[in-house]
């Protein structure tokens, strides 16, 4: 290829990002944009990176968010999300992942529940919500095998960039008091425009309470709108910075700067993502110094080990525990399943997709009512949607990708087996941690070590 032809194919890969990071909005403010969209995936022959192009979009979203409200432009986060659901099926489509046959099994039996769930009064909002969460994530994970991963090699730097900017930001706001936000650009109608009310002009969620020292602390917003993005930022920039030297390193050397690797997560006040990142750790040091590759092995000590861990904070911190939204997310797992065991068709099959989950609950004032349709725990929703067949054929496909890994080097296994249990133990008590945005920075992270391998042999499935 010559000087001009790359020059040219690299002015393309500009324009398409551009290009499909703004048309989703544009479709949301008329439809005739959506055959613009179209036309585009039927003439343009361009690659794109989806978890490049993802974390791109939903730092954009936020920002995109306040223009259309402030400007008075009706504002529907769902069918944003609905758009990157299309985007990613035509990739799949594109990709041939639904040759796969645990996802086309999984994707079988979604279709199945969603017509279900909707019969069943559920809400199309709360299945758009759910069905991102259940397929957005081992979806990449397929394509990423399939796709050229030559720009993974940066990925570093994108979380590195967005973090300096957040520390920035949350510095600014930090000198200026958080009883309001020091730069009034409507974040009051956001908030607003998804019912979450607030603390002054503060949204509830900002502000946490940690059960350790039993103070309220403020989560960190940097460039987010969510008080949860930054602190996966974090994560990612933790995971390479231990990817870079786990090699370099002596087994107990790595676990002394690990168990330090955990304290900056700590401080960005998101208990999902910091229990991630411990099983992660956890994991890793099992394969690496016992060898235990076994998932189901490594999931059941994982969960043996949170188990004791809530029956000391039950017994010691009874009341911290109980009164922080640490108590809801124990509740959202275990709720769903007790109250299925007196109806068998419920606990098989679940109620219907969109009939459960924090997002389809509209109108659900009562923290029980919520708890009990899984509400803040995705495996818990899963179940109160799918019933155990639905959550049995989640972990089968789990357990199918972690095989894959299996069959990469040893230093492959190690960290792209690690973070996939992390992600799933997280999810059994959080929502949030399969959101799009949450997702692709996995996949940032997951892509650099396929790239790496990839340069010494072939990792396609």
């Amino acid at each position: 290829m010559d000087i001009s032809s790359s020059r040219n194919l690299s002015l393309i890969t500009v324009l398409s990002y551009l290009f499909l990071l703004i048309i989703p909005f544009l479709m949301a403010v008329h439809y005739v944009f959506i055959l613009l969209f179209l036309l585009y995936f039927a003439f343009v022959p361009f690659k794109l990176d989806l978890p490049i192009y993802l974390y791109s979009y939903f730092i954009l979203y936020d920002l995109m968010t306040l223009l259309l409200l402030n400007s008075g432009s009706d504002f529907n986060s769902i069918l944003f999300q609905a758009i990157m659901l299309i985007i990613i099926s035509l990739y799949c489509l594109k990709y041939n992942v639904y040759n796969n046959n645990f996802f086309f099994v999984m994707l079988l039996i979604t279709l199945v529940e969603t017509v279900y769930g909707l019969t069943n009064s559920g809400s199309v909002v709360g299945a758009v919500a759910f069905i991102k969460n259940l397929l957005i994530f081992p979806a990449l994970l397929i394509l990423g095998y399939r796709t050229d991963l030559s720009s993974s090699k940066n990925n570093f730097w994108l979380f590195v960039v967005v973090m300096l900017l957040s520390f920035l930001v949350n510095g600014i706001q930090d000198i200026y008091g958080f009883e309001k936000f020091f730069l009034n650009f409507g974040y009051d109608i956001f908030y607003y425009s998804r019912n979450i009310s607030g603390i002054g002009e503060i949204p509830i969620g900002i502000a946490t309470y940690d059960i350790i020292n039993q103070q309220t602390s403020h989560r960190m917003l940097g460039i987010f709108l969510s008080p949860d993005k930054a602190a996966y930022v974090m994560y990612g920039i933790l995971l390479f910075l231990f990817i870079w030297i786990e090699k370099k390193l002596s087994v107990f050397l790595l676990m002394f700067i690990s168990a330090f690797m955990v304290v900056p997560l700590y401080f960005f006040h998101v208990k999902a993502i910091l229990l991630n990142l411990m099983v992660f750790f956890y994991s890793y040091f099992l394969i690496r110094i016992f060898n235990i590759q076994s998932l189901i092995k490594r999931t059941s000590v994982a969960l043996f080990m949170i188990i004791l861990m809530a029956i000391w904070a039950l017994n010691a911190k009874v009341v911290a525990f109980s009164s922080s939204g640490a108590i809801q997310h124990v509740w959202g797992l275990f709720y769903p399943i007790l109250n299925s065991l007196n109806s068998p068709v419920t606990f098989l099959m679940g109620n219907g997709i969109g009939t459960g989950g924090t997002v389809g609950q509209q109108g659900i004032v009562s923290e029980l009512s919520k708890a009990a349709r899984g509400g803040e725990s995705f495996i818990g929703s899963l179940f109160y949607q799918m019933g155990l067949l639905g959550l049995l054929v989640y972990a089968a496909l789990y357990l199918y990708l972690d095989r894959i890994f299996l069959k990469k080097s040893p230093y492959s296994y190690k960290i792209l087996s690690s973070i996939l249990l992390g992600v799933f133990i997280s999810s059994m008590f959080s929502e949030p941690v399969l959101s799009i945005f949450q997702v692709s920075c996995y996949m940032l992270v997951i892509q650099y070590v396929i790239y790496k391998e990839s340069i010494c042999g072939n990792t396609r499935i």
